[in-house]
């Protein structure tokens, strides 16, 4: 079996939870300090068991604990944030710690599937593109504030100086998105595992670079995750409201996941409805049932992230025959 170790990362600190002793450490987040830290977990652990290291991969806070698993031959298993958080839930735990969390993560090895414990692999291609993405991703968020504020100027009537140097700072970023784009592309195109899932992904009809990249990037991110734990990770999954006074409210999608994919793929879609045959007829199928524009969009849109996904997973290229999507009525919870 296995040593199960609960680690919460946090930006600059690591807490750990050790369950030989019952105790919880702190350490820094850096290479140094997980080294130190192994050394005296081994000495602590008098057994041959090997280790695994529980926790989430949080944003880039997680970088050095995954680099260190690689490097180390360290097993570790990563978990969801809304798996930990329902589990934490499902304790009754009310009030949230670090410590606490550490522990709550050491407690999911009950929940843990053998097959899923791995040792981290550390590509530097893969990585690189991840850099990218992640950088796509700031200046988006920049280029959103910058466009809102350029709304606002202009509605105010603002000096010529601010509204030209909200444009300036707004057509900057769309040119860096570009280079980073091309960039991103490059890296693919010069890796020819990537190149080939990113092939497979964009031969769906409608699909463009920006997102097939964006897809390429989620499923690398989450190689292990299935259909539903993809919808879920782009907070396309639905919510039925089943009691209380709002009992009667319309379902509708969780809107808990990761936004920037979500937002790149939902602007896309129209796209897709456009060029696709079999997408086109599934929108018509929907709208002639009367559903609203935005729902009929989010349920394409759920169509087209599991069925690159499927592609992806199986390697194969988008077959119109193979993949057809059926005309005739299909229950979706189609949510907004």
């Amino acid at each position: 079996m296995y040593n199960f170790i609960g680690i919460d990362v946090a930006k600059r600190t690591l807490q750990i939870y050790i369950e030989v002793n019952d105790s919880s450490v702190e350490i820094n987040n850096e290479e140094k300090s997980l080294k130190t830290f192994y050394k005296t977990l081994k000495k602590l652990y008098k057994n041959d068991k090997p280790f695994v290291f529980i926790y989430e991969p949080t944003a880039n806070y997680s970088v050095a604990l995954t680099k260190f698993c690689a490097e180390n031959n360290v097993y570790a298993y990563m978990v969801n944030t809304f798996v930990s958080s329902n589990f934490s839930k499902s304790l009754g735990n009310r009030n949230k710690t670090d410590i606490s969390d550490a522990q709550m993560l050491f407690n999911m090895q009950m929940m843990i599937n053998k097959k899923d414990i791995a040792v981290p692999v550390k590509n530097p291609t893969v990585d690189a593109l991840r850099e990218l993405v992640g950088y796509y991703r700031f200046l988006q968020k920049q280029k959103v504030a910058f466009k809102n504020y350029n709304e606002a100027v202009t509605t105010n009537k603002s000096s010529n100086y601010i509204l030209k140097d909200v444009k300036k700072n707004i057509a900057r970023i769309d040119k860096e998105q570009q280079e980073l784009i091309n960039k991103a592309k490059a890296i693919i195109t010069n890796d020819e595992v990537l190149k080939k899932a990113f092939a497979h992904i964009i031969s769906i009809k409608g699909v463009g670079t920006l997102v097939g990249i964006f897809l390429l990037h989620l499923f690398l991110n989450y190689p292990n995750a299935n259909r539903q734990q993809i919808t879920a990770l782009l907070g396309l999954d639905p919510i039925t409201i089943e009691s209380g006074t709002s009992i009667k409210k319309r379902s509708r999608i969780s809107k808990r996941g990761l936004s920037m994919y979500r937002g790149v793929i939902f602007y896309s879609i129209l796209s897709t409805v456009r060029f696709n045959e079999e997408f086109r007829t599934y929108y018509e199928h929907l709208k002639d049932r009367k559903k609203h524009t935005t729902l009929a969009q989010i349920a394409v849109m759920r169509k087209l992230i599991l069925l690159a996904h499927s592609l992806y997973k199986n390697n194969v290229d988008y077959n119109p025959e193979q993949f057809k999507l059926k005309k005739v009525a299909q229950k979706e919870i189609c949510v907004a």
